[in-house]
């Protein structure tokens, strides 16, 4: 019978089943519906889109009976994309500071990091200082990674405002 299984956006798909006996005919089913023409003993999709998750089943006829083999519930995870990447920023002391990235992706996870290095505890899409000094100065940039892969935004300077604006 067919098993369960996890491709990302791209990936190919295939699932068999086998049976043993007098064997005539085999169908199979995505979420209850038919899939006309797939009729053999695998089920494959070259390049699987979101549109490919579901459940999948078999039956296979027999002589005088059918049986219908366990549901495989295929999960189909999004790449991880950048949607909207960081800008500059030129703020003024003792004001907030947010910087911020739309990733699209399953299962992300964010690492922020400033003049390289990882900052502690800085793990989620946006990254907030609530009084900015000039110790916050540098260059800014978020890792992010989920099922399907891996993304870096740009790098972004955070500049000490006073000298071009009026603070």
């Amino acid at each position: 019978f067919p098993s369960h299984d996890s491709k990302c956006e791209g990936e190919s798909l295939t699932l068999n089943v086998s049976a043993q006996g007098a064997i005539q005919s085999y169908q199979w089913y995505k979420d209850g519906s038919l899939l006309y023409g797939e009729t053999g003993t695998m089920y494959a999709i070259g390049a699987v889109s979101r549109a490919n998750a579901g459940t999948y089943q078999v039956e296979i006829r027999g002589g005088c009976n059918s049986v219908t083999s366990s549901a495989a519930m295929v999960t189909v995870h999004e790449s991880v994309q950048l949607v909207t990447d960081l800008f500059d920023e030129y703020k003024c002391s003792g004001e907030a500071l947010t910087l911020w990235v739309d990733v699209q992706g399953s299962g992300l996870r964010y690492q922020w990091k400033k003049d390289g290095q990882p900052i502690s505890g800085a793990t989620a899409s946006q990254y907030t200082v609530h009084s900015i000094s000039s110790s916050h100065a540098g260059v800014y940039q978020v890792e992010v990674s989920g099922h399907c892969g891996n993304v870096t935004s740009s790098t972004r300077y955070f500049r000490d405002g006073t000298n071009e604006r009026s603070c």
